[in-house]
């Protein structure tokens, strides 16, 4: 593989040399050769011009595609781009769409390139993003992103303890000098306390930090690492911001590969890399820089003890090898022939830009198959009256929308099986064109006129087909069909049963059902909704003061109702508790209205400030009444990223009990009787108001049901599915 290589510089630049340049000898050894190009040289003059862009063109057309490490392309250089047809990777490590200061109130400051860099990045086919910050960014344009974080080269032997003057090192651009203020404080409090302590300063020019003797030092790649070596511990301050929580912490990785504590500031990917206590410190406040510092430099054995555990946690995850064996695989997943990449056809009525969880989710399967080297061809409603538009929702692949009627047009007698039939019929010509030369077919539930459109399809095509139900069928304990019109729906789902080759649902307990009831078991399966790591907060019990704020994302309707919630806080006579609520009461308003807690209902709101919300409240609520057992709610899992704790209000022994107890990220109260739900709500509230509340999710449950573990199990039916066929 030859693949032409652009970057933002050469080897003394940190991001272009740690993210590709320094594999360029392994990559060779592995088949896959390296034309750099550095953005930006042109040789003035007419004749110079001339000559880059004919070495430009004649570079990209002998390449088997091209890697773009940071640089926002010129329109000239993107119309070649487009001209050799070339497959593009874009690879980044900062969130360099925004300037460095935030604007004022906070809000992004947008870079002066802005509109060129992200002109550039929709030309990739698939996009290297350094952390998952960087990754939501990236996934508003449809696009695959794959995380791939910044590695550390291998480090010498593990040395012991440095003889001399104890030393708190930094390193890095000039650029970030500025965060030293943060700590500049603490650091002058220390080196008066303990004037033995030395500070030093390694980058391209010296700090100034006013009051403070400093030890600088000028970078050097040759250097660097006898530099690190010099450190007994290593410092990350920054300032909170949209541009600094992009940052991939590559100074505390580089600290820890070479075995030396750190101190860092909580922004960003800094949260995740430094384990509190463990092998860093977290520090917030200049205090709580002065006593994290002071620890560590009067505890050399704390420092060795942190150092191994550092050094450790690099290992493995991001060292040179797993570096390397990440950049191969992406090389060759971005520049694999399109014919190799296999399509599946996905009929998903549900889909961005229309909102609600069902998009979210169906969006996220898109995502997650392309992925894994699928190509996604989604078709899905135009529009739809009872939803909304929601931006913030980002999708994967190709889609094409078909009309569905105003549900209000279409008559309940006509509605069969459900109103969405319209859409359909509408969406057919775009879904057989999708599924000429796919390997499968994917269709989602509700509505089940998905199955049926797919079922036509799969006739009409011969190719294989996988039937996905979000919601119970006719075991659905929320449907309130007549008798006549609920054997209709199960003799329909029968057929469609017989039909589809693979079926998968959102629960075990209606796997379980399914497989009771129709042969074959083994064709049925779960497929959790999951959530995303990617939005994961750190999980936290917020201080008791004033009222609990318990709230609700979704629609009240059914088997979700706020009664059992309500009825137990009413019973359990809580004053300091207040009910808010995301989306439609429905039939559940006029309780809402008569509940002698506050109700506060908030209306529809984007996926992104559903999100906000739920990290602001106390608590994060789940309610089922007595006939819903087995029902699973999406929102569970988006709860789940809040870093909240969730208060179930559900049959005790369902299955969102289950869960929640398996994985430890809430509390379950039984739904009935009142009396029982009163009595656990009091005793909680009043754990919550004496701060001995815990809450430990437990990590390797959790990860069972990620939308990575959900997105390996799709793929893997639909390389079962299509393997048949063949």
């Amino acid at each position: 593989m030859h693949v032409f290589c652009i970057t933002n510089g050469g080897m003394d630049v940190a991001s272009a040399r740690e993210r590709i340049l320094r594999y360029e000898r392994d990559l060779a050894a592995a088949g896959i050769g390296l034309d750099v190009h550095v953005a930006g040289q042109v040789i003035p003059g007419l004749r110079g011009k001339v000559r880059y862009w004919t070495d430009l063109v004649r570079r990209v057309r002998r390449s088997d595609g091209v890697l773009i490490h940071r640089v926002p392309l010129g329109r000239m250089e993107r119309l070649v781009l487009r001209a050799c047809a070339k497959p593009i990777l874009f690879d980044v490590d900062d969130a360099i769409w925004y300037s460095m200061e935030p604007r004022l109130g906070g809000l992004p400051g947008r870079s002066p390139r802005q509109a060129s860099l992200l002109a550039t990045i929709r030309l990739a086919r698939l996009i290297r993003a350094g952390n998952e910050e960087l990754a939501r960014f990236l996934r508003r344009f449809g696009l695959p992103v794959r995380v791939a974080p910044t590695c550390c080269p291998a480090s010498g032997p593990e040395s012991g303890a440095r003889s001399g003057p104890l030393t708190i090192g930094w390193i890095g651009h000039s650029s970030n000098l500025p965060y030293l203020s943060l700590c500049g404080p603490a650091l002058r409090r220390l080196v008066r306390e303990r004037p033995e302590t030395k500070v030093r300063i390694v980058a391209d020019r010296p700090a100034d930090l006013k009051g403070l003797p400093v030890d600088f030092v000028p970078w050097s790649l040759a250097g660097e690492e006898e530099l690190i070596r010099s450190f007994d511990v290593g410092i990350m301050p920054l300032r909170d911001g949209p541009w600094t929580r992009g940052k991939c912490g590559y100074k505390l990785l580089l600290y820890m590969a070479h075995g030396r504590p750190v101190v860092a500031s909580p922004v960003g990917v800094n949260r995740e890399i430094v384990m509190e206590g463990e092998n860093g410190f977290l520090a917030r406040t200049e205090e709580e820089w002065f006593e994290h510092l002071r620890r560590l430099v009067d505890d050399a054995a704390l420092r060795t003890r942190m150092g191994a555990l550092g050094r450790a946690f690099v290992k493995g995850r991001f060292d040179y090898q797993t570096g390397l064996r990440t950049l191969i695989e992406d090389l060759h997943r971005a520049f694999r022939p399109r014919r190799e990449r296999r399509r599946v056809a996905m009929l998903l009525f549900h889909h961005p830009p229309m909102g609600g969880s069902a998009s979210y989710r169906n969006a996220r399967m898109a995502r997650h198959l392309s992925e894994r080297g699928w190509e996604p061809v989604v078709i899905r409603a135009s529009r739809w009256p009872s939803y909304f538009r929601d931006p913030t929702i980002a999708h994967a692949g190709r889609s094409a929308g078909a009309p569905a009627l105003d549900p209000a047009a279409v008559s309940r007698r006509l509605a069969f099986p459900d109103r969405a039939w319209p859409w359909a019929l509408a969406a057919l010509p775009a879904a057989l064109r999708a599924a000429r030369g796919a390997a499968a077919i994917l269709s989602t539930s509700p509505p089940e006129s998905a199955h049926l459109l797919a079922w036509l399809v799969k006739r009409l095509t011969g190719c294989p087909w996988i039937a996905d139900h979000s919601n119970e069928w006719t075991d659905n304990p929320a449907r309130t069909d007549s008798p006549a019109r609920l054997e209709l729906h199960r003799r329909l789902e029968r057929f469609v049963m017989r039909s589809a080759d693979r079926i998968t649902t959102l629960s075990p307990h209606h796997t379980r059902l399914l497989q009771a009831s129709y042969p074959d078991p083994d064709r049925i399966s779960t497929l959790w909704t999951g959530w995303d790591p990617s939005e994961a907060q750190p999980p936290e019990i917020k201080p008791s003061g004033g009222r609990a704020v318990v709230l609700f994302a979704g629609m009240f309707y059914g088997i979700q109702r706020p009664d059992p919630f309500l009825d137990a806080a009413e019973r359990a006579g809580l004053r300091d508790v207040e009910f808010h609520m995301l989306g439609d009461a429905w039939d559940s308003a006029d309780r809402l209205r008569r509940s002698t807690i506050p109700c506060r209902s908030l209306g529809r709101v984007t996926r992104a400030e559903a999100l906000r919300r739920m990290r602001d409240a106390d608590f994060l609520l789940l309610t089922l009444t007595e006939r819903a057992p087995g029902v699973v709610p999406g929102k569970m899992f988006e709860y789940a990223s809040a870093g909240r704790p969730i208060l179930a209000v559900v049959p005790p022994d369902g299955e969102v009990a289950r869960w929640v107890r398996e994985t430890r990220t809430g509390f379950v109260v039984p739904s009935a009787p009142v009396e029982e739900a009163a009595s656990a709500l009091r005793e909680l509230f009043e754990r919550w108001r004496g701060g001995g509340l815990t809450f430990a999710p437990d990590c390797a449950a959790l990860a069972r049901t990620s939308g990575a573990a959900v997105g390996e199990r799709l793929d893997s039916i639909l390389r079962e599915v299509a393997g048949a066929s063949r």
